[in-house]
């Protein structure tokens, strides 16, 4: 990944001991390499704006006009132009929907953000920087408090985003929570026997198209939707229908994700729909169980691993 030149401009300074730099060791996690950096510290860069030419004057880069609402999944909602200085940030990285042995999931990362100090437009730029589908930013662990963004803008809702800020508060603070405040409403937490569930209103999910497939053997062999026109889209298969057992994949190419690891969202709706509880095995090894919850609700869980880490040096 390059580094942008208001990056190499940057003056940089060395991040406290609790700070966690996060990024990918090639030789001891092959699988996370393709994601590039997942940790990024910016120190008094000083009018973004003017340091980005490119990104100031974009079509992306305008202010929305007044009577002209926009669709939280829009990937063409205007931006405001980048002129606020920039902080410190950090970001941890976990593991989302890894299997019983602890491998694969979807990674997510979470950077601190208690005080306030990142706007909008600064989350964006993180966030598109950490090479994940999501990027969660937590605004107050007392009364946990996040936003969601992908790399393209901010979202009410993601499933692995929520369960891995449900489980990185909770071993920040070594306590139990059970809520989290997003930026729709409240996202209700537990634990059990090692899983981490979030249940919302299923209105906070992206509206996934969901297509069933004739056999896992067939979703397999698939290279992406089966109808170019599906810009995101869940397909799936049953493996044990007795045993709620499911085989899914999850193409997202609207969002700039050309395969989703694990869709909890998506897998959620999937678990309403056909209103049962479902194991479901998705993109290379990752296991998303999803339930109906109450009215107008989905639960999803999964397990949550720390991803192995180490310094980024984008000097």
């Amino acid at each position: 990944m390059s580094v942008p030149a208001f990056l190499r401009m940057a003056r940089w300074s060395a991040l406290p001991p609790s700070a966690l730099r996060i990024g990918w060791d090639c030789r001891r996690s092959d699988r996370l390499s393709q994601y590039g950096p997942a940790a990024i510290a910016f120190r008094d860069l000083a009018l973004l704006g003017e340091c980005l030419p490119a990104a100031r004057d974009s079509p992306r880069c305008v202010n929305t006009q007044p009577g002209h609402p926009v669709d939280p999944y829009d990937l063409h909602r205007p931006k405001q132009p980048i002129r606020e200085a920039a902080v410190e940030a950090v970001a941890a990285v976990l593991n989302v929907f890894c299997n019983e042995e602890g491998q694969f999931g979807n990674p997510v990362a979470l950077v601190d953000d208690v005080d306030g100090r990142l706007t909008p437009e600064i989350r964006q730029l993180i966030a598109a920087k950490t090479g994940l589908s999501e990027t969660v930013f937590v605004q107050d662990y007392a009364v946990p408090d996040i936003r969601i963004y992908t790399p393209q803008q901010e979202i009410p809702f993601a499933g692995h985003a929520a369960v891995g800020a449900a489980d990185h508060i909770s071993r920040q603070g070594n306590r139990s929570i059970t809520q989290l405040i997003g930026r729709d409403g409240n996202i209700d937490i537990q634990k059990s026997d090692g899983i981490v569930w979030v249940s919302v209103n299923l209105k906070s999910t992206p509206p996934w198209m969901i297509e069933r497939v004739a056999s896992p053997r067939e979703l397999e062999a698939l290279d992406g939707p089966m109808d170019p026109s599906q810009g995101y889209t869940v397909l799936w298969s049953w493996i044990d229908q007795e045993k709620g057992i499911i085989r899914a994949r999850t193409f997202a190419l609207d969002w700039g994700i050309p395969e989703d690891e694990a869709n909890g969202s998506g897998c959620m709706r999937l678990a309403c729909t056909l209103g049962e509880s479902l194991e479901v095995h998705h993109g290379r090894g990752s296991v998303v169980l999803a339930r109906p919850s109450r009215p107008g609700h989905g639960q999803v869980g999964g397990r949550v691993v720390v991803a192995d880490t180490m310094s980024v040096n984008l000097a």
